[in-house]
């Protein structure tokens, strides 16, 4: 059951978020490992240790952050962002640069001083990006 329509009051719309959870950790270890081969192909085109980790870190952190923030647009009603995240990929600046784009799209409210979460972007879900 979905409310994507239905406004922020505090609480989840999904009672039972074990599959945000699930999708938010399995989108986790998908982004360490991307971070990784990123990491490793870095370093195997002689770019500096420092620079490399710098690069890593970062990419884990965007990653871990989108599906963070995918997990939560999920219990607030709105299940678009495991998809984007799931097409955008993670480990690289542009992986990086679209799925966070994307998710922005899908949750303009949160930029636009309205209830988070209030509709969904997917109009396959009932919504539309700016329909605050």
């Amino acid at each position: 059951m979905f409310c994507i329509s239905m406004p922020y009051m505090g609480a989840p719309c999904h009672s039972n978020s074990r599959y945000a959870d699930t999708m938010s950790l399995w989108g986790s270890i998908n982004c360490g490992l991307a971070s990784v081969v990123s990491l490793i192909e870095a370093k195997n085109n002689g770019v500096p240790t420092t620079n490399a980790l710098v690069d890593f870190a970062g990419n884990m952190a965007n990653g871990i952050g989108r599906n963070m923030w995918a997990a939560d647009m999920y219990r607030h009603g709105n299940p678009s962002g495991f998809m984007i995240n799931s097409m955008a990929g993670y480990g690289n600046p542009y992986s990086n640069f679209v799925g966070t784009m994307g998710l922005m799209a899908c949750s303009p409210p949160m930029f636009f001083g309205c209830m988070p979460y209030m509709y969904s972007c997917m109009p396959m879900y009932g919504g539309y990006c700016w329909t605050c």
